[in-house]
């Protein structure tokens, strides 16, 4: 019987996780970096330099359950959203700029950056400090990024913010979205008013790609954006969890949404929703989530 791609790389995730357990508990490792093979998502296109060092060409992820993993088997995280966005980016757009809400260590803008020349201006926001500083190593090969180490929401603040000890991707200001086992810890950062950030995006005149990924803040986010940001917006991706969330104008969600045509969950992509499909999904509290494609 021969063994397949996916037969190995099934083999690799679960024993790797063991193996992070040794890495981590035993021999004190933090974070693996390597370097990403030429054709894969994560791979520096020749286009940002020639002579860039291995140093720069590198990526570098935090050692943990789900990302690390994923991403040194493939050499890439998340790629279906990548491919949505080269479904919906026309080819005929020449230039746009990336809104990365919730930044993460910065692969998904990598991503982006290596699929589409068109990109003319990035603006990444993350709030936890180590994550920042992961997003910086991995994104500096790419000149003039806006590189923000606070979150979004409805005004400036500071909040508790609640950190996945297996999961790095799983950082959030919402305690329901953390395991039920009490494997997390808790940390205050600084949040500011997402309406400030849309005039800075709003200035190049630029058609706009959205990306939030802030597990279980998204709609609050979106909600408490400049209303008028939405007609720039061309395309996105939303990541909704049915999970408590802080409080947001219900009807202002559905008319963001009503302004896209064109609406599918990621992981279902023959599927196309209406708003009311999307505000029923989103009124479940069972935990689970999906990322929502949506566009004009």
């Amino acid at each position: 019987m021969a063994i397949s791609i996916q037969d190995v790389y099934d083999a690799f995730i679960g024993s790797f996780r063991l193996e992070v357990k040794l890495l981590k508990e035993f021999c004190n490792v933090r974070n693996v970096e390597f370097q990403p093979k030429e054709g894969s998502g994560l791979f520096i296109p020749a286009r940002f330099g020639e002579g860039l060092t291995e140093e720069v060409r590198a990526c570098v992820v935090p050692l943990d359950y789900a990302i690390a993993p994923s991403a040194i088997a493939t050499h890439s995280w998340d790629y279906f959203e990548i491919e949505f966005a080269r479904r919906v980016v026309p080819p005929s757009l020449t230039g746009f700029t990336l809104i990365d809400v919730g930044a993460n260590v910065g692969l998904f803008t990598r991503q982006m950056l290596g699929a589409f020349e068109q990109i003319q201006d990035v603006f990444l926001y993350e709030p936890d400090p180590e994550n920042f500083a992961y997003m910086m190593r991995n994104l500096q090969a790419f000149p003039n990024l806006k590189k923000n180490n606070y979150g979004l929401g409805l005004r400036d603040e500071k909040l508790e913010f609640y950190r996945d000890r297996t999961n790095s991707g799983n950082y959030s200001l919402n305690k329901s979205a953390m395991p039920p086992d009490d494997s997390f810890d808790k940390t205050t950062i600084e949040v500011k008013a997402a309406k400030a950030a849309c005039k800075k995006w709003a200035a190049s005149g630029l058609p706009i790609f959205y990306k939030s990924d802030t597990q279980g803040h998204d709609e609050a986010i979106a909600t408490s954006a400049d209303p008028k940001i939405w007609k720039s917006v061309f395309a996105g991706i939303f990541e909704l969890w049915r999970i408590e969330k802080p409080e947001f104008s219900l009807e202002t969600f559905r008319a963001i949404l009503d302004q896209f045509p064109n609406k599918m969950f990621l992981q279902e992509p023959a599927h196309m929703l209406t708003t009311d499909d999307v505000i029923s999904y989103i009124q479940g509290r069972d935990g689970h989530y999906r990322d929502l494609g949506f566009w004009k």
